[in-house]
Formats: C-alpha cells, structure tokens, sequence
C-alpha cells in the first residue's frame, strides 16, 4: 500500500508505525525530536499529524530500507 502512494500523498501515525515497525506512538515522537523523522504537520485544527510519503521514504533510502 505504501509503495503505491504518490509521493505527496500525507500518511499518519498508523502507516508510519508500520513501515518503520514500532509499536509505540512515543517512539515516532522521540525519532522526530531527535532529527531521525522530519517533522510532522498538523491536519487542520485537528491533532492527527502526517508526513509526506516521499518524506518517509527518504529516511527509509537513509536508513537502508529499514523496517
């Protein structure tokens, strides 16, 4: 699913755990706090927050295909 998302497509927390393989939401927020993740960005007013499929997909080339 991910591999056939266009590159501007925004993806949330779900897909990230996902592709990156961690359980805990405290862990996307501790690798965005830390540079390993690009910062997020709000939906709206909302608090779902996403990143850009091609954002994710650098740090996986980064990272060796990490999962």
């Amino acid at each position: 699913y991910f591999d056939s998302l266009p590159g501007s497509a925004r993806v949330g927390t779900d897909v990230a755990r996902q592709i990156f393989g961690v359980r805990a939401l405290a862990t996307l927020w501790r690798w965005e706090r830390d540079g390993r993740l690009p910062p997020s960005r709000k939906v709206g007013s909302s608090r779902l927050k996403t990143w850009s499929a091609d954002e994710l997909r650098a740090v996986l080339a980064r990272e060796g295909g990490a999962s």
